[in-house]
């Protein structure tokens, strides 16, 4: 019980982190990525799976699949390999 809570609200505290779309230094995120969303990029791209990102970050499956889903919207592409392509022309990794 004690670790559904746990992922329960880490998926809450995911959610509420998500609004911020400026980077550490108060600057905006490049392609209106949040600073979660580039570390998940950054995670795809050294080809984790979503579990293996979703135990990097400590969040849940479901939040991991829901940037990566965010992170193909935003950058409008439909893959994983797209993604890291357009994230490399665009600066971002």
């Amino acid at each position: 019980m004690a670790s559904a809570n746990s992922a329960f609200v880490n998926e809450l505290l995911e959610f509420f982190r998500q609004p911020v779309a400026a980077s550490a230094n108060g600057s905006p995120a490049p392609a209106g990525l949040t600073p979660t969303q580039l570390e998940v990029l950054r995670l795809v791209s050294q080809g984790l799976g979503n579990q293996q990102i979703a135990t990097q970050l400590v969040i849940t499956v479901r939040t991991a699949k829901w940037h990566v889903s965010q992170i193909f919207e935003k950058l409008g592409v439909r893959n994983r390999s797209q993604a890291i392509a357009k994230a490399r022309e665009s600066s971002l990794l």
